[in-house]
């Protein structure tokens, strides 16, 4: 399943940490993809983060993330079995 991967570290991530930072390149579409179809927040950009000229998004998922992102997820049509059989493997929170 395409989204197996990222649920699985949502599930594992949750259980383990309050919140997760990342920093990506404005123009890296496919990590800013990602981040956010894992419910990262955009808080600033960073300027010269690495180097002179390297700015940088700071994205952060925090502990509501997984909800926030299943309830868009359902919107978006999921099947409603789907989201018991996710809310049953994540302890009751849906991912």
């Amino acid at each position: 399943m395409l989204f197996e991967l990222p649920r699985q570290m949502v599930i594992t991530l949750e259980r383990r940490v309050d919140y997760c930072w990342f920093t990506v390149r404005r123009s890296s579409h496919a990590a800013r993809a990602l981040h956010d179809g894992l419910g990262a927040v955009e808080l600033e950009t960073r300027r010269s983060f690495y180097v002179p000229g390297d700015d940088r998004l700071v994205l952060r998922i925090d502990p509501e993330a997984p909800s926030r992102q299943w309830r868009r997820y359902h919107r978006l049509g999921v099947p409603a079995r789907a989201t018991e059989a996710s809310a049953i493997e994540a302890g009751g929170v849906a991912c």
